[in-house]
C-alpha cells in the first residue's frame, strides 16, 4: 500500500422498492438498525413517518449504509440559554431527526459514515422548510462521531446532540 486510500464511489439513494431486495445481507453489528432497515423501515416511510437513503457500493449490488431523516421539534427550555435566548419564544422550535445512521461492518472504515452524514445535512438545507438544528439520539459508541463534527449536548442529555442550521450552512459555503 502506497499511503493513499483507495477511492470508492458510492450512490445515494432514496428508499424504493428496488432497494428491498438488498436489505437481507446489510449488517452493521447491532440488531435494533439492522432490524430497523430490515423490518421498520418500509412501514415507516409508507407511514410518511421518515425518509430512509441507502448508500451504495459501486456496483450497486450492496446497501453500505443507511440514514433516515424526520421532521422534530424541540422544547425551547432544552434548548442551551446562550442559544434558546436568541430564537422565536414559541414553545416548540423546529428541527430535523437524525433517527438512524448505520454502516455495513464491511464497509466500516472507507468514509461511507461521514458520506451519509453530509449527504444528510445537505438534503436538509436543500429542504424550503425552516428548521433550527439538526438533532440525532446518539449511542455511547457513535457518541464521538458527531461530536468530532461539531454536534452540541443538550444541557441535560449527553447522547441527544444537535448541530444548528446557521453552523451547517457556514460550513457547506465555506468548502463550495
Amino acid at each position: 500500500m502506497t499511503g493513499t486510500q483507495e477511492v470508492v464511489e458510492y450512490t445515494i439513494e432514496p428508499w424504493s422498492g428496488d432497494l428491498r431486495d438488498l436489505r437481507g445481507s446489510f449488517d452493521c453489528g447491532g440488531d435494533d438498525l439492522n432490524s430497523c432497515l430490515k423490518r421498520q423501515a418500509s412501514q415507516d416511510i409508507d407511514k410518511r413517518a421518515c425518509a430512509l437513503f441507502a448508500a451504495l457500493n459501486p456496483g450497486k449490488d450492496r446497501i453500505a449504509g443507511f440514514y433516515t431523516l424526520a421532521m422534530y421539534s424541540v422544547n425551547l427550555p432544552d434548548i442551551p440559554s446562550e442559544i434558546h435566548n436568541k430564537l422565536p419564544k414559541y414553545p416548540l422550535v423546529p428541527a430535523v431527526l437524525l433517527g438512524r445512521l448505520a454502516v455495513d461492518l464491511k464497509f466500516r472504515g472507507k468514509g461511507v459514515d461521514e458520506l451519509l452524514l453530509l449527504d444528510a445535512m445537505k438534503r436538509a438545507l436543500d429542504n424550503e422548510i425552516s428548521w433550527w438544528a439538526m438533532i440525532v439520539h446518539s449511542k455511547e459508541e457513535s457518541r464521538s462521531f458527531y461530536l468530532r463534527y461539531g454536534f452540541c449536548e443538550f444541557d441535560d442529555e449527553k447522547y441527544r446532540l444537535f448541530l444548528t442550521h446557521e453552523t451547517i450552512r457556514k460550513a457547506f459555503e465555506e468548502n463550495r
